[in-house]
């Protein structure tokens, strides 16, 4: 028995090492190797065989960072930005090869045979035969600053090579040889050979940047981290602009920062530039295009708005302003802290002690209303109060005035009402909803937000930022208007209002209704 299975093993021994030859065989006919040679690693001098390899999966990894931000998303959704191919199929860069991590032929076994170590020699034969195709190069750290050279080696093409120097750090350096290898890597996408090795690095690290603003965003997280994504995207953006920069894609992501920011007229200025540069055409840009200009249009429809007329008293749904800026918002309600009369209204071009007029673009001191007492910009509640001159104190309304807050879905079919020179109506999608917005004071993360559906049109426009939203009731014959949010935000296209709920802001102002 003993012998037996002494001869079992020994076969199974011999069929693996036969079924690894004839893998062997397979591959030096058939396989097309893309292969990684470790990286060479001085540091101050001396070699440092380790920090070679995990350089070179340092690469290998980056490679892979970049290609996956310029590929279709796995989940269907939209890319960060569409990049056009010759022929528009999926609108993206064409699928090529990454490499790999270098295998042998044989494994490192101890195979002899007469004295010679054949696995050894056999992979040695191999690499002299069938050369692959590789990525070599090697890294010289010196006083923390880091210089690398890389060669791709491919049979059918001349070898290209590239070297960064003056890196702060070692997955800087990893990062920006990558970048100048994807490049090299065909097959070439036409819009992306334009780039010079150092414009494409500087895009791709602004793509980076962009690519967290719209996961912060997505995922609801500081707004300062959004926030300051995108202004290290424009950072980059900018200088890349600043050097006049040919490569096309600079415009585009310089479009899209733009129109994320609210500024379409921009937007649009990146686009000509954008198209004046392209060689090929783009069905993704000029549906940009259109969506710009529409959103442009309304900006400048909403700027060239007859000034409303001087009121005195004023009253909720009229609109104000601030002196030397271009926002405006509307007056909410009318409310009372402590003894004093006040006005609730958006915060967005207030702050704490400046003046409130009206109409806005009105004269100080002819216009003033009153005085910013306090701005509030937190999850549940954004907005301003305002301290009310003698003169402007409101009258009392003409209907009663209640309020009360949306609490359950069936609120899903509750027609609310937008007060201002044209009331508006609409139906409630949700309340208690997680929503990011993006004003002049950044962007907000409001977590109790009312979200608003116009019914048949717009519920709300440029402009109507703090207008209140109410439901009418009759009740035994008698009118109420109960008031249940401002309006704080709406999407590019206003088919989306968000209001804030008003016991929020009562409760954050510790105010009640008045007079």
């Amino acid at each position: 028995m003993g012998q037996i299975a002494l001869k079992l093993a020994a076969s199974v021994m011999l069929l693996l090492i036969g079924g690894m030859c004839l893998r062997g065989v397979w591959v030096i006919w058939f396989s097309k190797r893309f292969v990684y040679q470790p990286f060479a690693y001085t540091k101050d001098g001396a070699q440092d065989s380790p920090a070679g390899a995990h350089f070179t999966d340092l690469v290998d990894q980056e490679l892979r960072s970049v290609d996956r931000l310029l590929s279709p998303p796995e989940d269907g959704q939209d890319p960060l930005v569409v990049i056009p191919t010759v022929n528009q199929q999926g609108g993206q860069i064409a699928r090529f090869e990454l490499p790999t991590k270098k295998e042998t032929l044989i494994p490192e076994l101890d195979i002899k045979a007469y004295g010679i170590q054949v696995s050894a020699l056999a992979n040695k034969f191999y690499e002299q035969v069938v050369p692959p195709d590789a990525v070599t190069g090697s890294v010289s750290e010196t006083q923390g600053a880091f210089e690398v050279y890389a060669d791709l080696r491919m049979r059918n093409s001349a070898p290209s090579s590239t070297l960064v120097s003056q890196l702060p750090t070692k997955n800087d350096a990893a990062f920006a040889i990558a970048c100048h290898l994807f490049l090299r890597l065909p097959p070439k996408n036409q819009v992306l050979a334009t780039a010079t090795d150092a414009e494409f690095e500087v895009w791709m690290r602004a793509l980076r940047q962009y690519q967290l603003y719209k996961e912060s965003i997505k995922a609801v997280r500081d707004p300062k981290t959004a926030q300051q994504s995108l202004e290290k995207t424009e950072e980059l953006l900018l200088a890349l602009r600043t050097q006049k920069s040919t490569f096309p894609l600079v415009y585009k992501l310089s479009a899209l920062v733009a129109a994320s920011k609210g500024q379409f007229a921009d937007a649009l200025g990146y686009l000509a530039k954008y198209f004046e540069l392209l060689k090929v055409t783009d069905p993704n840009a000029s549906a940009l295009l259109a969506s710009y200009q529409s959103s442009a249009e309304k900006g400048k429809a909403t700027a060239q708005l007859k000034i409303p007329d001087r009121a005195r008293p004023v009253r909720p749904g009229m609109s104000v302003g601030f002196p030397g800026r271009p926002t405006s918002s509307r007056i909410c309600c009318i409310v009372q802290q402590g003894g004093t009369l006040c006005a609730l209204i958006a915060p967005f071009g207030a702050s704490p002690g400046s003046n409130v007029l009206q109409p806005p673009g009105g004269k100080v001191p002819d216009d003033v209303i009153g005085t910013v007492l306090q701005v509030e910009q937190s999850s549940n509640a954004v907005g301003a109060l305002v301290q009310l001159s003698a003169e402007a104190a409101p009258a009392q309304d003409d209907k009663v005035w209640t309020t009360n807050i949306l609490t359950s879905a069936d609120q899903g079919v509750t027609v609310v009402q937008k007060l201002g020179e044209k009331i508006t109506s609409g139906k409630v999608e949700s309340v208690n909803a997680t929503v990011s917005i993006q004003s002049d004071i950044g962007l907000l993360v409001l977590t109790n937000a009312i979200v608003v559906k116009g019914a048949g049109g717009p519920f709300s426009g440029p402009g109507d930022a703090g207008a209140p939203v109410v439901v009418d009731i009759q009740n035994s014959g008698a009118e109420f208007r109960t008031l249940v949010g401002m309006v704080i935000a709406a999407n590019s296209d206003n088919s989306t209002t968000i209001v804030i709920p008003i016991t929020s802001l009562f409760s954050r102002f510790n105010v009640s209704l008045g007079p």
